[in-house]
């Protein structure tokens, strides 16, 4: 048998930024720091891990943290998803080119606790599901007693503080790493860094505001080709789940860039924006969050952002789409009817789905994968069924039974919200022309499922127009190689697929 073992991070990544129905963790929790998922997500298959949580605990508590730059200059930086940890005594240091990282205050930045046995010279970092035992002097670590997971030169003590090489970042909590010599810098991130791109020359960009004098303003920013002819059409970009910049970066990934580029380049203006989640997150209070809903989270300021388009002088206000990926695919129905008034709708990866239902659905593909002789597939399959029964029952549940329960792990409250305006009634509703995209690889939203659904709930719209791109993800990039299937394939970079973008174009212009 191979013990090096292949690390398949089976989602990891992608519920790690919050995206959509990617794990139990919606926006809410990413806020609160909280852990709320399945009770065993370290899973042992085939000679691989599939090291749910731990990521999931890792990834999430590193945006939500702050790091002071050490004041040596002569110091090796070390930098954790783009802001230098603090080593108050230990530094890190090179050995023969490989960097040496002092393990409690990266654990400390990470979230993690340490807890040193001198008399075993044995150190164990725990998160709330996880145990990541390795030993000094060696150079292999298992995960709650499972391993060994390699990770080149060995652990090693000196002046009293323990260090891991970089390595032990990757191959053992399965993140992005890299030394450039010439900073003197090493880098430990949830993916490799999105593709650089440069804006096209025959476009501009400019700075706006969504929400001016409001509480929760939101930068944004309005693409539009640099010579254009008579008030263009244009298009707004509605984000899924989860603290989100304007680029909706995630992982490799920045959608939202590809689509205003490439929509901008066929004489569409497009404004994206800052999500409310990511921008304001500090400024959400416990009462607050207590009624956080999908209103507040995207509608109110997409409804904003179509506004703001309309009254722009360039912009021809009878011209304006909705362009939503995934949560914001789901929601373009409701925003329209709340106040958005689109030309049209545009829904890319979306569902008409409850989202418990597909959060359900995410989950039992991981119990699922589980060995029948593990004791836990059987707790955690009844506490799936238990969560679809309260599910079933949410639209009907009283609004202060709501405020004090969850399912699956999600605030009832949020969700009761979204089954009380329901996707579907909303669509056979709208006179508004439509367009559903879906990638026929998405393992988040599935196209023999979901993009079915579309194909039934829009059979009496003849003018709807329906897509289905072969070998397409969630989002749209076309990807095959290593960790596919799975969220490890959005750590690498890639692009949205140029034929989605020229379809979109199309749509709009024929519908002008």
């Amino acid at each position: 048998m191979d013990h090096r073992f292949r690390l398949d991070h089976a989602r990891i990544v992608y519920m790690c930024l919050g995206q959509f129905l990617g794990s139990l963790r919606l926006f809410l929790y990413a806020l609160h720091a909280q852990s709320s998922i399945l009770k065993n997500l370290i899973q042992w298959k085939g000679g691989s891990f599939m090291k749910k949580t731990l990521l999931l605990f890792v990834a999430l508590i590193v945006p939500l943290t702050t790091f002071s730059v050490d004041a040596s200059a002569n110091a090796i930086k070390v930098l954790l998803e783009g802001k230098a940890i603090s080593f108050t005594d230990a530094q890190p240091y090179l050995d023969n080119n490989e960097v040496m990282i002092p393990v409690r205050a990266a654990a400390d930045a990470l979230g993690m606790k340490t807890v040193y046995r001198g008399a075993a010279k044995e150190i164990e970092l725990l998160v709330p599901t996880a145990s990541i035992m390795f030993k000094i002097g060696d150079n292999s670590a298992a995960i709650n007693g499972k391993g060994p997971l390699l990770f080149g030169k060995n652990a090693v003590l000196k002046q009293g503080r323990a260090f891991v090489p970089l390595a032990f970042f990757q191959s053992v909590l399965g993140l992005y790493t890299s030394y450039n010599a010439d900073l003197n810098e090493a880098v430990i991130a949830s993916s490799a860094p999105p593709i650089e791109k440069e804006l096209p020359s025959q476009l501009v960009e400019e700075e706006v505001v969504i929400g001016e004098g409001t509480a929760f303003p939101l930068k944004g920013t309005l693409t539009m080709p640099r010579e254009a002819d008579g008030p263009l059409p244009a298009a707004v970009l509605v984000h899924g789940s989860g603290p989100s910049d304007r680029d909706e970066t995630v992982g490799g990934y920045k959608p939202f860039r590809d689509i205003a580029w490439g929509l901008a380049e066929q004489g569409i203006a497009v404004l994206r924006y800052e999500k409310r989640t990511l921008a304001h997150a500090s400024s959400f209070t416990p009462e607050m969050l207590a009624k956080f809903t999908v209103k507040e989270e995207t509608i109110d300021d997409a409804i904003a952002a179509s506004r703001l388009l309309k009254k722009d002088e360039r912009i021809n206000a009878s011209q304006v789409y909705v362009i939503g990926h995934s949560l914001g695919g789901m929601m373009a129905p409701r925003i329209d009817a709340e106040g958005g008034d689109f030309a049209g709708l545009v829904i890319m990866a979306g569902t008409t789905r409850p989202l418990w239902a597909l959060i359900h659905d995410q989950n039992k593909a991981s119990v699922d994968t589980m060995d029948d002789s593990d004791p836990a597939k059987a707790a955690n399959a009844a506490w799936l069924a238990d969560e679809l029964r309260k599910a079933a029952s949410i639209k009907s549940m009283p609004e202060e039974e709501a405020l004090g329960q969850s399912v699956f792990g999600v605030p009832a409250y949020y969700l009761r919200d979204m089954d009380i305006h329901d996707t579907g009634e909303l669509v056979a509703a709208s006179n508004k022309p439509i367009m559903v995209l879906q990638g026929s690889d998405d393992f988040q939203v599935y196209a023999d499922k979901d993009y079915v659904l579309w194909q039934e709930a829009l059979k009496d719209k003849p003018s709807a127009v329906l897509k289905l791109y072969p070998g397409l993800n969630h989002f749209f990039v076309n990807y095959s190689g290593s960790g596919e299937g799975t969220a490890a394939e959005y750590k690498i970079p890639g692009s949205v697929d140029p034929q989605v973008i020229a379809d979109i174009a199309s749509w709009i212009a024929n519908n002008d």
